[in-house]
């Protein structure tokens, strides 16, 4: 749902479809398993609903977490 609510707060805006829509995301346990899905199912969650209204998603995070999430 945080990926529609963003692509709609995006397109009140005006910003045209095809603009990047970015997710901020904090540092999180990798290591514990059930918190590491969690996070993981999140962040996908976002990327569809934004692809969903046109939108290219973007991910800002930390090297230790987010950005080596494949």
């Amino acid at each position: 749902w945080i990926g529609f609510v963003a692509a709609s707060r995006a397109r009140a805006a005006g910003l045209p479809a095809g603009s990047p829509v970015y997710l901020d995301i904090e540092p999180w346990l990798v290591a514990d398993a059930a918190c590491d899905a969690t996070v993981r199912r999140f962040i996908g969650g976002f990327v569809d609903g934004v692809h969903h209204f046109g939108y290219q998603a973007g991910l800002y995070s930390t090297p230790s977490t987010g950005i080596r999430v494949e």
